[in-house]
């Protein structure tokens, strides 16, 4: 009878340590519904990765996608991306520098209200 309480407590442990490992490893994208087509379009998609991972600029129309799709996403977004064997070879620090940059550029024309008309 002991050892069915000891084997009883060993599955109690392994099921309570499984949902602290999984509560630890909770997908930002996933959890942020962060690949809903709705917030981007594969047009808008295509320029902010552009931007990151190459050279070029993010339009007014699509840094307010970016914006609305959110921080955690994007970061999120390009840190999976750099998982990918096509970016192995590009230098983190400098692909997580320009995703900041791109961010903080269109976060900063999202804030700049229009003036008033005279």
């Amino acid at each position: 009878m002991a050892s069915l309480n000891f084997y009883a407590a060993i599955g109690v442990l392994v099921i309570v340590g499984s949902g602290a490992v999984m509560a630890r490893e909770i997908d930002p994208i996933m959890a942020n519904n962060c690949e809903d087509m709705s917030k981007m379009t594969w047009h808008c998609i295509d320029e902010v990765s552009t931007s990151v991972f190459k050279n070029g600029s993010v339009t007014d129309g699509c840094c307010h996608q970016l914006v609305s799709l959110g921080n955690t996403c994007h970061e999120a977004l390009v840190k999976r991306s750099l998982k990918n064997p096509l970016y192995k070879k590009n230098d983190t620090l400098v692909i997580l520098s320009k995703a900041a940059q791109v961010w903080n550029k269109c976060a900063s024309a999202n804030d700049v209200s229009p003036s008033p008309s005279p």
